[in-house]
């Protein structure tokens, strides 16, 4: 999303950090407050628990929440109306508070280190420690699975605000319209849009994935469904997986249009990489500075693109073919996503016309990654054989007849040296441009079969 101040956003955002109501700074971002922290984790646990939660927007009352009961069969509290909540640092020796204090109900106590939360009665303060075990929101019972799947989704919105917080960014709630994203966040002038999904594991064959929707479900004017995309709308997809509410961030351009997967299983050897993969671990939210960056150099590159496309418009058309099928080598390499080159890229845009015409359900691309039928329709184009050749002598690659089969076998021999494990066939399919994908996965069952150790 492009930046925007905040008048731009005046309309539909609330300019108030979430839970927190302090002033935002605009050009230097506070360090994670743990009040913050706390007040955003225990509101996720009391709604996850079946509780509706409401806080204040005028005023500064002593009491940052109330709570109510909404259902349960085994409330965690008795709260037959409202009960005001005031939430404190997380050493709970040092919450020796009055018990005849009138202002609040319980205290919310998180603790960052166990990530446990706590909500204890005003009555029991200043007894003994060891009770407050006892009123622990404890998360293996809530009602996540029970509660209804707009609830749920507050408590993960809640989780994600949390997790945000605790990089240092402001986080910005909706509280008007209908706008395509869930939460706003900021850091020093920069906003990013935010969709919160609830994800799950599940199991594929002997792989495990996560799974999350990137798409909205809607009824048109007919009373039909449909599902419309949220690229363009936002700028990341957040999700918490709902069997270990474990957290996850990943830029809207690497997905794809109706659900993500993200890979658990990630082996050392790397012997399954697939066209596109996402690796869970790689998009925790404990990198959230690196996949901001990568985002970043995302939305740098597609500007380069344009200015590139100008550029292309206005070259001779000698040089312009010669141009667009050195992109076309990128994007079988690898080095180029199909998005970064199909816009501006004729040839490129020719040969995929010419692809969809004669295999109208195979894919171009997963997550930005050439397909493997694509790939081999296009190196089989003789108007791209010079290139293709011309790379291939460069790297030592290119043999004929019985030579260009031993360079291969030589080739992941020396990679087995290099990296103690074989090359992926993706690997071979972005080296070797002159073998179709199926013969370069003969030469690794071939291996396989000589050299198990090369693939074990």
């Amino acid at each position: 999303m492009k930046k925007k101040n905040s008048e731009d956003l005046s309309h539909n955002i609330n300019e108030i950090e979430m839970i927190n109501r302090g002033k935002i700074k605009e050009d230097n971002v506070e360090a994670p407050n743990k009040i913050e922290i706390a007040r955003v984790n225990i509101a996720a646990d009391l709604v996850s628990n079946g509780y509706i939660i409401s806080t204040p927007i005028s005023n500064n009352p002593n009491y940052d929440f109330i709570i109510q009961q909404k259902y349960g069969k085994k409330p965690f509290l008795s709260a037959d109306k409202f009960s005001r909540v005031k939430v404190f640092e997380n050493n709970l020796e040092s919450n020796k508070l009055d018990k005849k204090n009138e202002d609040f109900d319980y205290i919310g106590i998180y603790n960052n280190k166990s990530d446990k939360s706590y909500l204890i009665p005003i009555q029991i303060i200043n007894k003994d420690i060891s009770n407050y075990k006892l009123y622990e929101i404890r998360r293996k019972d809530n009602l996540l699975k029970e509660i209804t799947s707009l609830d749920r989704g507050d408590a993960i919105e809640l989780r994600i605000a949390a997790e945000f917080i605790k990089h240092g960014y402001n986080v910005l709630h909706p509280i008007v319209g209908r706008p395509s994203f869930d939460l706003i966040v900021k850091k020093k002038s920069e906003f990013y849009a935010i969709e919160v999904k609830t994800a799950r594991t599940f199991k594929e064959k002997d792989s495990t994935y996560i799974r999350f929707d990137t798409a909205q479900r809607k009824l048109n004017i007919n009373r039909n469904r449909f599902r419309e995309s949220y690229k363009g709308k936002v700028d990341f997809i957040a999700s918490v997986n709902q069997d270990n509410l474990k957290s996850y961030i990943v830029p809207i351009n690497l997905l794809t249009k109706n659900d993500a997967k993200l890979k658990l299983d990630r082996r050392k050897d790397m012997r399954q990489m697939h066209h596109g993969t996402l690796w869970a671990e790689d998009y925790e939210f404990g990198k959230l500075d690196d996949i901001v960056k990568k985002f970043k150099n995302m939305k740098k590159q597609e500007e380069l693109n344009k200015k590139l496309s100008q550029e292309i418009e206005s070259m001779s058309p000698m040089k312009r073919e010669i141009l667009e099928n050195t992109q076309i080598l990128d994007v079988l390499r690898g080095n180029k996503e199909v998005r970064e080159v199909l816009p501006m890229n004729s040839v490129f845009t020719k040969y995929v016309n010419q692809f969809k015409k004669l295999h109208p359900k195979s894919n171009i691309e997963y997550q930005g990654v050439l397909s493997v039928n694509l790939r081999d329709f296009l190196i089989s184009q003789p108007d791209l054989k010079p290139t293709i050749n011309k790379y291939l002598k460069g790297n030592g690659l290119y043999g004929r007849g019985e030579e260009k089969h031993h360079i291969v076998y030589d080739y992941i021999d020396t990679f087995y040296d290099e990296n103690n494990r074989g090359p992926s066939s993706l690997e071979l399919y972005q080296t070797f441009l002159n073998f179709k994908s199926h013969e370069l996965r003969g030469k690794i069952n071939r291996v396989r079969e000589l050299d198990p150790h090369y693939y074990s």
